[in-house]
């Protein structure tokens, strides 16, 4: 079975196609939606993630190694929990199909979601994004913490002394 880019013949097809039936501006169609929900989904996943973390630091019941992983999963089930609506209206926006959307903007686009289909609809999908990321938070941080302490106690000399290293000899 083929793709729609592999029946049309490929990416350089569909780039022409989009140029000639939307124009430039349909090659950034989403991209407000994309910010809109961007922003506040990393602001609310880092804050939590770190608010999570320092709570749990004075928690010595809690192995060290668990920390990251727990915070990073419990950081991003809320995030995506609190901006699951805006996910819903920006893929609803990159589609131009969707009559209901057309090119408005978000809010109109929400209005028009919890009308049209109710309430529950502005968490569609929800389940696959929480099984996409969650995981994948709890791993990252598992990862990103366990470095962060590796760099921290191995190589305790600056940024500076790192990159004297580097520049001036090779390292032993």
């Amino acid at each position: 079975m083929q793709s729609a880019a592999t029946e049309r013949g490929g990416a350089w097809s569909i780039a022409k196609i989009i140029a000639k039936q939307e124009g430039v501006r349909g090659f950034w169609r989403g991209t407000s939606a994309g910010i809109v929900h961007a922003l506040p989904s990393i602001s609310i996943y880092l804050t939590l993630y770190e608010q999570l973390k320092s709570f749990m630091d004075g928690d010595k019941s809690i192995h060290a190694s668990f920390r990251p992983p727990v915070a990073g999963a419990a950081a991003r089930t809320l995030a995506v929990l609190v901006t699951c609506p805006l996910e819903v209206v920006r893929t609803r926006l990159t589609i131009p199909s969707t009559s209901s959307m057309g090119q408005s903007g978000v809010i109109h686009s929400l209005n028009n979601l919890f009308r049209e289909a109710g309430f529950r609809s502005l968490w569609t999908g929800i389940t696959p994004m929480l099984y996409r990321d969650v995981p994948f938070s709890a791993l990252y941080w598992s990862v990103a913490e366990a470095t962060r302490t590796y760099l921290q106690v191995e190589h305790t000399c600056s940024i500076w002394c790192f990159n004297d290293k580097f520049s001036s000899r090779r390292l032993h």
